[in-house]
């Protein structure tokens, strides 16, 4: 359910940027790097729980 809440909270943030969002870099910057950053982090804290380093 994570998944689905960070989706969901990104999806809040792309619409209330939209309106400013003028290049094809801040649309990256904005509503792409946000989420890519959000499941890199998941899948650490997975690993490290896996491993049992946490």
């Amino acid at each position: 359910m994570e998944s689905e809440d960070s989706v969901s909270q990104i999806a809040a943030k792309a619409k209330e940027l939209k309106p400013s969002i003028e290049t094809e870099k801040a649309t990256k910057n904005a509503f792409i790097m946000p989420f890519i950053l959000t499941n890199q982090a998941q899948r650490s804290r997975y690993n490290r729980i896996a491993l049992g380093t946490m």
